[in-house]
């Protein structure tokens, strides 16, 4: 990741040397928007990751006698029966650095983050990345986080294929792609909705998990060159 950015970077000077020698150069009518892509990083997300964020209240033996009075309102947990929880999240980190100087901002055109989650956790998950600088808050990558659905389970509760989804996000705002600029890494947060066991009566535990993989593109925009009058 750092060697494709520093190579990034080391283009981005080159063309700043080529703008400042522009008058020198008498080719007419040239367009050059050149585009880099580049894997940020993948984050796996275990279901040990929900259940360690929260405090999991245990079902006491004797509710269970009236199970169907109660099912509505309980979830199954390494083969034991828990309160069913509110929406419960975690963070996960990405290091991400642009390393780029400032006063090239003007040559970036736009900067697309694609996000690609593959859940085979049951449930409604709800991700937002944001960029971070020294735990500060930069800005966050969608104005409305997005959902993906919980994965399709057969008549005894068990997964049978997990739920792709893709989300991508461009930057075209000078002042925003200038404010994110000093990001030093990307939080991942993920927000699980758990299913009662009345509507999902599948089993959890700590081997569903999700994955995230984050990757990017940087158009570059390059005023055309002119022929001296």
């Amino acid at each position: 990741m750092k060697l494709r950015v520093a190579a990034f970077v080391a283009f981005i000077s080159l063309l700043s040397c080529i703008n400042e020698n522009a008058a020198d150069i008498s080719i007419e009518n040239i367009s050059f928007q050149p585009e880099f892509a580049f894997p940020i990083g993948s984050q796996p997300v275990a279901f040990s990751n929900y259940s360690s964020s929260t405090d999991l209240k245990p079902i006491n033996d004797t509710l269970l006698n009236d199970f169907d009075a109660i099912s509505d309102t309980i979830f199954n947990y390494n083969d034991r029966y828990y309160y069913l929880p509110e929406n419960i999240s975690t963070d996960n980190s990405i290091p991400f650095s642009f390393d780029q100087n400032k006063e090239d901002l003007d040559l970036i055109k736009s900067f697309l983050v694609k996000t690609n989650v593959t859940s085979g956790i049951p449930g409604k998950v709800v991700v937002q990345v944001y960029f971070m600088n020294q735990g500060t808050t930069l800005d966050s990558l969608y104005d409305n986080p997005f959902q993906i659905s919980g994965p399709e389970l057969d008549d005894s509760g068990n997964i049978t294929s997990t739920i792709f989804s893709t989300n991508k996000t461009t930057y075209e705002n000078p002042d925003r792609i200038f404010n994110i600029l000093d990001t030093d890494e990307l939080k991942i947060t993920t927000s699980l909705t758990i299913p009662s066991y009345k509507e999902v009566n599948t089993k959890y535990n700590d081997s569903l998990k999700l994955e995230i993989q984050v990757a990017a593109r940087i158009k570059l925009n390059l005023t055309p060159f002119k022929k001296d009058e």
